[in-house]
């Protein structure tokens, strides 16, 4: 329209002619300018070329940002949102359309199955419930059963890891603890598989082990070297703290079987497979409790003696000692810290570190034992 005005001839009229040329300036000012392709004349296609796969997956900017050299990545800087500027929904992930990368999660340990079963040791998921007792076993431990070979054992304890064997050659899991950030686990022969037998005094294979968590065997540890002696022992307890380990190589039977040999309570280096110490014989039998500083252990049997022990965990040496009408087969602390010692004979004591004299220095320590109401 706009090339229809201008080739129109204008009037003679200097009047008419002004009102003219306001009336095609007006129009001038309020047509559209074209300036799209739309507005153009048919077009020759132009060919791109192809792009390679390697430019294509570098990214949301495809090829123009590995193709352009400097200018691309020019183009590139003057895109990215200042520091201080709060990004808008295209400069964020989510405006791509991808997802932001999330940290790799930790694999976890499969799932023990829900029924496990070495030689004639069955062990399920979950674990069945302990039977209830007024007087614990001699040996503190997480199955139920017989302990000679044949006969069947249900395990009792906390639930056992995948990664755990529940069998190492002739050993069976025995004990499981969780300790240290990890598991320590005990394995005990049975009677009659390969290294002892009922009737004879020879001591039974036991093996130690620590797991981290995670399912890291961190060490193993044989009883062989560390036995005082290789008859009449049989371990009662044993705990792992701070990375020492602690067990007590109780008399078989009766102490004189062993002429007095045997109850020694042993504190041993794991990874270097060393005794750290060893107490006098006949400190240690049934559980002992290790607390910060101290060890309170006892022993007793029938027709002989029985004591508790207050022994220093540093070293073994005994602070205290205080006799009992019963052998100490429990000794345990509940959440309000209060000792009690559970006796053969059913009862309970109450028990008490104190400090005799004015000072605080360990050999100053004594036990204060009442009776429990």
């Amino acid at each position: 329209m706009m090339a229809r005005i201008h080739d129109t001839p204008l009037p003679n009229n200097p009047s008419c002619v002004s009102r003219w040329r306001s009336w095609a300036l007006a129009v001038a000012l309020v047509m559209p300018v074209c300036m799209s392709s739309s507005c153009a004349g048919p077009q020759t296609p132009t060919q791109t070329p192809p792009q390679s796969t390697s430019d294509v997956s570098d990214g949301a900017s495809g090829s123009e940002g590995k193709s352009g050299g400097d200018d691309a990545a020019d183009s590139e800087n003057a895109k990215a949102p200042d520091a201080a500027d709060s990004p808008g929904p295209a400069d964020t992930p989510a405006g791509t359309g991808i997802k932001p990368a999330t940290p790799a999660a930790k694999p976890k340990p499969p799932a023990a199955p829900p029924v496990r079963r070495a030689g004639t040791l069955l062990v399920e998921e979950p674990p069945r419930a302990a039977t209830a007792s007024d007087t614990p076993k001699r040996m503190r431990s997480h199955v139920e059963g017989g302990l000679a070979q044949g006969s069947e054992r249900v395990w009792v304890g906390p639930s056992v890891p995948s990664y755990i064997p529940l069998q190492v050659d002739t050993t069976e899991l025995f004990l499981l603890d969780l300790a240290d950030e990890g598991h320590f686990v005990l394995y005990r022969d049975p009677y009659g598989a390969s290294s002892c037998s009922l009737g004879t005094d020879k001591n039974c294979r036991y093996e130690a082990r620590f797991y981290r968590a995670g399912g890291r065997l961190s060490w193993t540890m044989g009883f062989e070297t560390l036995w005082s002696r290789l008859e009449h022992l049989e371990i009662h307890d044993i705990q792992l703290s701070g990375g020492v380990v602690y067990f007590n190589e109780a008399c078989q039977s009766y102490s004189r079987s062993a002429g007095g040999k045997c109850s020694s309570l042993v504190a041993v280096d794991p990874k270097q497979g060393q005794v750290l110490w060893r107490t006098e014989p006949l400190m240690s039998n049934h559980r002992f409790l290790l607390l910060e500083d101290v060890i309170i252990a006892g022993y007793g049997f029938t027709a002989e003696v029985d004591y508790l022990h207050l022994l220093r965990r540093s070293d073994g040496e005994l602070l205290d000692r205080k006799r009992l009408r019963s052998a100490p087969v429990d000794i345990q602390r509940d959440s309000d810290g209060e000792i009690s010692v559970v006796l053969h004979s059913g009862e309970r004591r109450s028990v008490e570190i104190v400090t005799r004299g004015r000072d605080d220095d360990e050999d100053k320590l004594r036990l204060k034992i009442r009776r429990r109401p």
